[in-house]
């Protein structure tokens, strides 16, 4: 997902925009993996990054590493519903009457 903050293009590693009563939000999800602040200035640079982007009204949550691991991944939906309360309160109905694709005739190896 790309954010337009401050005249700069961001690009996020996941996100969605959110249609809730008072407009379109964007979530955006972060990765923060440990070659990313190896070099100098990375820490600085990606707060100044993050700041801009919440300046735009969207939301943003950063995981890393220890976040997906085996052991903490009962911790990752959580996290993401608070990010986007509005999907978890929508009703979402299901799909009735889908008519499944006729089976193609399977051709013949020659």
């Amino acid at each position: 997902m790309d954010v337009s903050a401050e005249g700069r293009e961001y690009f996020a590693d996941l996100g969605w925009l959110v249609h809730t009563a008072d407009g379109p939000i964007k979530a955006v999800v972060e990765f923060d993996g440990r070659e990313k602040y190896e070099r100098v200035g990375a820490h600085q640079a990606q707060d100044q990054r993050e700041e801009a982007i919440l300046r735009t009204g969207a939301r943003l949550i950063r995981f890393d590493g220890e976040d997906l691991l085996i052991e903490n991944q009962h911790l990752v939906v959580p996290r993401l519903c608070a990010l986007i309360p509005e999907l978890t309160r929508q009703r979402l109905e299901p799909i009735r009457d889908l008519t499944p694709q006729p089976r193609r005739p399977r051709r013949r190896a020659a």
